[in-house]
């Protein structure tokens, strides 16, 4: 396996890329129209491929958003081929490049429902600093232990005006305080995560 920063145009970048959007639109459903208008106002800087032989087997792309901060974008592996670390290695490539360019935050926005990707994040040194509904913001603080309080990110994703507020079957609500510190029984939304809250760790 290796991985190749690739240009963004590259045919075989687009047939990832339009995989990666079939995956999330049948995944999405009723949420799909916000996906397509997210993903039309992207500004990707970076694009790497992982190969498998000579075949594009997964994907990941990098952009800046602010001064230090930075955003994880569209990780995709191939069915057949998940399972084997590609995800994991893709990362660490973004990671490094974002770190070379000065990055010192990253942050990412996906579903709570998607637990292999949460988990992938999590094992990496991202957490949840933000959940609407079935949708969570995550970062990565590569400079946590020099600098001070938590900064504010810029909204990412599907964290945008014209998603529901309420997500079917999980109330739109600030989580209760009965379960602060242990696994919630109430909330499923939160359970998935282990912790009810919008920063569960």
């Amino acid at each position: 396996m290796k991985i190749q920063s690739m240009p963004l145009t590259d045919e075989r970048v687009l047939s990832l890329f339009s995989l990666h959007d079939d995956a999330m639109i049948a995944f999405l459903a009723e949420d799909s129209r916000y996906y397509t208008r997210y993903t039309d106002a992207e500004q990707i800087e970076a694009v790497w491929i992982a190969f498998s032989g000579d075949v594009p087997a997964g994907c990941i792309a990098y952009r800046t958003k602010e001064d230090g901060v930075g955003e994880v974008k569209r990780l995709f592996v191939r069915p057949e081929y998940r399972g084997r670390g590609l995800s994991r290695e893709l990362l660490k490539t973004l990671e490094h490049h974002a770190k070379a360019q000065g990055c010192r935050t990253l942050y990412l926005d996906t579903r709570i429902t998607l637990e292999p990707a949460v988990s992938l994040y999590r094992a990496s040194g991202f957490r949840i600093t933000r959940q609407q509904g079935l949708y969570i913001q995550m970062e990565n603080r590569f400079d946590h232990r020099k600098t001070g309080p938590r900064r504010k990110l810029p909204q990412a994703g599907f964290f945008i005006s014209s998603v529901p507020q309420k997500a079917p079957g999980i109330p739109a609500r600030s989580p209760a305080r009965h379960c602060r510190n242990r696994p919630c029984t109430r909330d499923p939304g939160y359970r998935r995560v282990g912790r009810c809250g919008p920063i569960a760790a």
